[in-house]
């Protein structure tokens, strides 16, 4: 049985359309039937194919080990074995003949040194200053005045104290213009769905990262990184959550130096 027909299987299993798999996991309709139909040539690069992968084993409560490991073993192998090999370059030929006239113009040039003697005494009359040519040890030749026109990086981010405060945050199952909906401390499992940590930050300046960390559990599932700036800056993290996720929940919000600002704990049922 093939990867995509395996999914399929699991996916009618658990009566769970089309429409709805595509509505909670933001993989477009097409994409998904590519999937189930091995149809891997006509999804998108194979980074993009495994996050699809990876959301579609999450929702359906498969293991996601397991389901990137099929695919690696049922498609990536196939194309590294069925991939012709490299053709030889088209400029091997101007390439040996360039090196063909390099050796033609340097036997030029020898024959046309001066003698020994003239060329001492040409090299008496050097002068001392064209020693810095001299490539025996390369690692102590230094050009004039180098330190002298180096500038010293800028220091406006290094003195710039940033102050962030976390105005606003709170869980829910969707934003909407910029804004939370329906913001609770609790939820009830039915099937997979998603959840939002909505964050408000204040007084970014020119703008910093902050994390999000969340916690299932007292253990560390997701870290994400978001960036904030200016006066006031509303963002928000997603976490896909399925029937092995009921328990507690927590996400703590973090500043670049991973200075606690803010925490936010949840329950699932």
């Amino acid at each position: 049985m093939t990867l995509g027909t395996f999914l399929k299987k699991e996916r009618e299993k658990k009566n769970i359309s089309l429409e709805a798999l595509s509505e909670e996991t933001r993989i477009p309709i097409r994409s998904l039937k590519a999937i189930e139909e091995d149809r891997w040539n006509d999804l998108p690069a194979s980074i993009y194919a495994q996050g699809y992968l990876r959301s579609y084993a999450l929702y359906l409560g498969l293991s996601v080990k397991d389901v990137l490991e099929r695919y690696k073993n049922e498609v990536l192998k196939k194309e590294e074995i069925q991939r012709p090999p490299p053709e030889p370059p088209k400029y091997k030929k101007k390439t040996v003949r360039l090196i063909i006239a390099l050796i033609a113009l340097l036997l030029i040039v020898w024959l046309s040194v001066p003698s020994k003697k003239k060329t001492k005494d040409h090299i008496k009359n050097i002068p001392l200053e064209s020693n810095i040519t001299i490539t025996q040890e390369p690692s102590k030749i230094t050009e004039p005045n180098t330190t002298s026109v180096q500038k010293p990086s800028p220091s406006v981010h290094k003195n710039e104290e940033v102050s962030l405060k976390v105005a606003r945050i709170c869980i829910c199952k969707g934003i909407q213009d910029r804004e939370p909906r329906a913001p609770q401390k609790s939820f009830v499992f039915k099937k997979p769905f998603s959840l939002f940590c909505f964050t408000e930050i204040e007084d970014a300046g020119k703008g910093c990262t902050i994390k999000h960390v969340w916690y299932h559990e007292q253990k560390e599932i997701q870290e994400i990184s978001l960036h904030v700036e200016g006066k006031r800056w509303r963002t928000w993290s997603r976490k896909l959550i399925t029937e092995k996720m009921k328990g507690n929940w927590r996400v703590d919000i973090l500043d670049e130096k991973n200075k606690l600002l803010s925490s936010i704990s949840f329950t699932v049922y």
